[in-house]
């Protein structure tokens, strides 16, 4: 849904901003040796603002392995070739997951733990949702 008001898109645009640059950043140099003042000075906004939008680095980080799963699941999920079993499904996102995550050694335990736990947290869900989770391409 796009947010309705100028403020609220341009809210959602600094975090976006900040997503990726930190991504990016995470990429290049690891996450370790990547600060909060290198993401918000790519990102061309003040460390306050920053804090506005995440409470901590490892925040962003969850934030960051949310984003990637969700763009992953609506790639994999949404081709025409899409598996149709949920098992499937499920399976063919955390190949991609595994391939999208191990890209860059800089970044790849981090970022493992962060959408292992997102992908282990939703196993416990009750069936029908994960079903429902695994057959639409919006994530829900």
């Amino acid at each position: 849904m796009k947010p309705s008001s100028r403020r609220e898109r341009k809210k959602q645009e600094t975090r976006q901003r900040l997503l990726e640059c930190a991504w990016n950043l995470f990429q290049e140099r690891g996450y370790d040796d990547t600060t909060v003042e290198d993401i918000t000075e790519a990102a061309d906004v003040a460390k306050g603002t920053f804090f506005n939008y995440f409470c901590t680095k490892e925040t962003l980080l969850d934030e960051i392995a949310l984003w990637r799963i969700d763009l992953l699941g609506s790639h994999v999920l949404g081709a025409d070739d899409a598996p149709q079993s949920t098992v499937d499904r499920i399976k063919c996102l955390v190949r991609a997951m595994a391939a999208e995550f191990s890209s860059s050694h800089a970044i790849r335990a981090a970022l493992a733990v962060e959408a292992t736990g997102i992908v282990l947290a939703s196993l416990n869900m009750p069936l029908s949702q994960l079903r429902h989770w695994a057959n639409t391409s919006g994530w829900e």
